[in-house]
């Protein structure tokens, strides 16, 4: 490496490979002084002048001044520097190389035409020469055989002939390149005779010999077999990729260090963070560091990272991960050792969020006490009826044996909704109930629910109102009948004598109906609104004592309603009566009429 000022040689240039001494170097022109070839003097001034101006100029090759007087082919480039204020360009630094030796061996070999062909002949790689605009002059027997060709036959040719059309452009591309700057690097797809196509990574030289014209010497090797592995490789990365953003659990990798290899999208969502953000992450301090309760959860208890060390699987049921806003959830996890030829490398978490499940658990388990409750009470007072019936103790009071027959009937009746609702619901929740859809006008199903009520109304001293129109429903009549009954007897449980009970229909917009059925009960609190249609929920605890509900209707309510494609809601205010509102799909006259 030398620098110069300019074109000017610097104090600091040996002048060694020219023979010369730093006295005979200094301040002289750095082309006269080390350039042979005078007829590039100026070509070699114009570089240098190219540098000045703040361009890379090379790389270049010419013959430079030897010190045995013999010239020397020199490989440089020349590149500006600027001085201490990093502003101008104060020096010219040049890199060469002396390839001499290099290119006389290229010379050799290919001037010996015995040693030529026993190189060429023995290699196993595509080896072959064209002319600069891409004709075949010579080629081995290995690059004929391999493309279904015997040599003669390809000798002479283009050897765009055995491209396909996206190839040609490749190639063309490749002697722009070998023109400008001498050399190519790539893979080219070649076409054999029986049209497989096989991709060769070529590497290409332009040779440029005295007394021969320029020519292009390529090197190429087969990587079809190679770029199949690797596409088939890549091909089961993506499958693995897609398989694990597809996978509703969460998944993520740590390494022996425990931090965050990779994370899967379902992980990243459930944690609050983006997988970027994980990458490298510790997986302790940023997702498992403390416990439910907010106490520190020490790394050396860490069932994760001692699975690791001792090389063992670790199942957890009861644990909780820590979100980025630091909020927890409980979770799963089984923690597998990853073993990378029999040694441990990491560790693959698969995780859940269980909150959902616990959820669910807390409300089997509520369930089973509450309907245990449900079928303790009617049957602890039919079997007290019964036992004083059976008892005969009100053999001389008639009057009193009948009431403890009613009240064991009501009981029976009581137990019998209850049975019925609860496996209702399950039908209805699992989807085993089919609904036989049809079109009804709407005025008759008010009023057939009103008949169904009309003995409980008279008791109660409520009557009925209607204003339905001429609306028309596409639905279960035996199931939306069985909805109304339910809304229907609520009513009139919760309604003051001479008060009234209105029945009603309007449009919900295109395609839907509300049916709405209004008391002037005492109403419910707002609080209520929601729960009342949940499982075993009622406005007041004291109504199943007093009014003998199971707590199931109105959850099956809903369940009907959603099934038909509704939904249903409750408007009230306490003292000032009730609306329950549930929306169905419109029906048409045309097709009742058709009907």
């Amino acid at each position: 490496m030398r620098q110069f000022s300019r074109e000017r040689t610097s104090p600091i240039s040996p002048g060694r490979m020219a023979g010369l001494s730093l006295a005979e170097i200094v301040g002289e022109s750095f082309v006269e002084t080390l350039m042979v070839e005078q007829d590039a003097y100026g070509w070699a001034m114009t570089k240098i002048a190219d540098a000045a101006a703040g361009m890379v100029a090379g790389p270049y090759e010419n013959l430079w001044r030897g010190y045995d007087g013999i010239p020397r082919r020199i490989h440089w480039t020349l590149r500006p520097m600027a001085g201490l204020d990093r502003e101008i360009m104060q020096y010219l630094l040049l890199a060469g190389e002396d390839i001499t030796d290099q290119r006389n061996a290229e010379i050799a070999l290919l001037s010996t035409e015995t040693r030529y062909q026993h190189v060429v002949e023995s290699s196993l790689s595509f080896i072959f020469t064209t002319t600069l605009d891409g004709r075949f002059t010579s080629l081995n027997t290995i690059t004929a055989k391999s493309l279904g060709y015997t040599v003669e036959e390809l000798a002479g040719k283009p050897v765009s002939e055995i491209l396909s059309p996206e190839a040609r452009e490749i190639f063309a591309e490749s002697l722009r390149r070998i023109a400008s700057a001498g050399e190519f690097r790539g893979t080219v797809p070649m076409v054999r005779r029986d049209g497989v196509e096989r991709r060769i990574e070529f590497s290409s030289r332009r040779m440029d010999m005295p007394g021969m014209a320029s020519f292009v010497l390529t090197h190429g090797i087969d990587v079809t077999e190679q770029q199949v592995t690797e596409d088939e490789l890549h091909l089961v990365r993506r499958q693995q990729e897609l398989i694990l953003a597809a996978v509703g659990d969460g998944i993520y990798g740590m390494d022996l260090e425990g931090r965050f290899t990779f994370i899967n999208p379902a992980a990243a969502k459930m944690l609050g963070y983006s997988a970027e953000q994980l990458q490298e992450k510790l997986v302790h301090e940023t997702i498992h560091h403390h416990h439910a309760d907010g106490s520190t959860y020490s790394i050396t208890n860490c069932a994760i990272l001692n699975g690791m060390r001792k090389g063992e699987v670790a199942r957890i049921r009861d644990d909780v991960f820590w979100r980025k806003d630091e909020t927890n959830f409980p979770v799963e996890y089984v923690a597998s050792p990853i073993l990378d030829e029999g040694k441990i490398a990491g560790m693959v978490i698969a995780f859940q969020d269980v909150a959902e499940q616990r959820r669910l658990e807390r409300m089997k388990d509520e369930f089973v006490s509450t309907v245990s409750h449900e079928l303790r009470t009617p049957l602890t007072s039919l079997r007290a009826s019964l036992g004083l019936i059976a008892s005969g103790a009100l053999e001389k009071r008639p009057e009193k044996q009948k009431q403890m027959i009613e009240v064991a009937l009501a009981n029976s009746d009581r137990l019998i909704r209850l049975v019925n609702d609860i496996l209702d619901f399950d039908r209805v929740e699992k989807g085993g109930m089919a609904l036989n859809r049809e079109v009804i006008p709407v005025i008759d199903l008010l009023r057939r629910a009103a008949d169904v009520a009309h003995e409980a109304a008279t008791r109660a001293s409520v009557t009925f109102r209607f204003d339905a129109a001429m609306h028309m429903v596409h639905a279960d009549q035996e199931r939306i009948l069985q909805v109304l009954a339910e809304l229907v007897s609520n009513a009139i449980k919760f309604s003051q004598p001479h008060t009234v009970v209105k029945l009603s229909a309007e449009s919900a917009g295109p395609g839907e109906v509300i049916i709405i059925v209004a008391d002037q009960g005492r109403g419910i609190a707002a609080d209520k609104l929601e729960v009342i249609f949940e499982r075993f929920h009622q406005g007041d605890a004291s109504d199943a004592r007093a009014l003998g509900g199971t707590g199931m209707g109105l959850a099956l309510c809903r369940q009907i309603v959603r099934q038909h494609g509704g939904r249903i809601w409750a408007e009230s205010e306490p003292d000032k009566g009730s609306r329950f509102l549930f929306t169905l799909p419109a029906g048409s006259t045309a097709i009742d009429s058709a009907n």
